[in-house]
């Protein structure tokens, strides 16, 4: 099985295929869920609504996570609708200006349940 779509950011297989792939439907949507968090409004072509943009939320005051929440749970619902989120954890350390957001979600189609940690640092 060569896979299901290209893994991001492209690295070079060892295998037969160019690029290192995507083997299950668990890496895709974890890739999904990766890039819809990571990417800035405004940054994809075609449509500058798509993407959470976590490394902005950097910039705003480390007590406030509610805008960062409120914004993953809205993005989630409209470019993923195949995934529920159960639980959103963000820890904000402005000493080490850092973010750290834990997401917990399933995805039912196919009854599996996963997490995603994402760490975004100044």
């Amino acid at each position: 099985m060569y896979g299901i779509s290209i893994k991001l950011p492209l690295t070079l297989s060892n295998e037969n295929t160019m690029y290192d792939r995507n083997k299950t439907l668990l890496d895709v949507v974890k890739q999904d869920l990766r890039m819809l968090i990571k990417t800035i409004p405004g940054e994809k072509i075609r449509d500058e609504e798509y993407g959470v943009g976590l490394e902005r939320f950097l910039f705003e005051p480390m007590p406030t996570t509610s805008p960062l929440r409120s914004r993953i749970f809205q993005q989630v619902d409209k470019y993923l609708p195949y995934v529920s989120i159960t639980n959103v954890d963000i820890m904000a350390n402005s000493d080490e200006n850092m973010l750290r957001v834990y997401i917990e979600y399933n995805i039912p189609s196919i009854s599996i349940s996963d997490f995603l940690s994402l760490e975004e640092k100044l």
